[in-house]
């Protein structure tokens, strides 16, 4: 949760043992979220906002541009959030070591939003085409050679059930 730590906002954790304070800065640190030992937040550079990850011993920064970060999101080691590629806002994923931009669109992302992370799924919504009244729910689609895994994966699925209901 974010308390206060002299006149800036700044992040803890209670471990089930006792609390621990993972930020003590002069900037805002907010809206941490929490998946098992990860914690992600929001946290003032003395610029803009960045995006911050606690993996139960190390807090790392995972981005570091002059633009605010939004909206992150926490699975496993997996950050989601959105911000800035230069150009305008698209939807980004830390997935423990790279950084990958999910969306690459002529519209500004900004009007994509609350980008959502649950195992491999990942969901935002956003206005299609970028301006106007029709709001839509988006969802990252695994790479073809993710989803031939999975297929492989449900064929093996069928094959050994098969088997099993013909030895029994």
């Amino acid at each position: 949760m974010a308390g206060v730590g002299g006149h800036d906002y700044e992040i803890f954790l209670y471990d089930g043992m006792g609390t621990v304070q993972l930020t003590n800065n002069d900037h805002d640190d907010e809206y941490p979220r929490i998946y098992s030992s990860n914690v992600v937040w929001i946290g003032g550079d003395g610029h803009d906002c960045e995006i911050f990850l606690y993996d139960g011993s190390t807090i790392t920064q995972i981005t570091d541009n002059d633009e605010d970060d939004k909206f992150a999101q926490v699975y496993g080691s997996n950050v989601i959030w959105y911000g800035w590629d230069g150009n305008d806002t698209e939807i980004f994923l830390f997935d423990g070591s790279d950084t990958i931009q999910l969306t690459d669109n002529d519209y500004d992302d900004k009007l994509e939003r609350y980008p959502q992370i649950s195992a491999e799924m990942i969901v935002w919504f956003g206005q299609v085409g970028g301006a106007g009244n029709d709001w839509e729910i988006f969802v990252a689609v695994p790479e073809p050679a993710t989803v031939g895994l999975m297929a492989m994966g449900l064929v093996g699925v069928f094959v050994a059930r098969k088997r099993k209901k013909l030895h029994r």
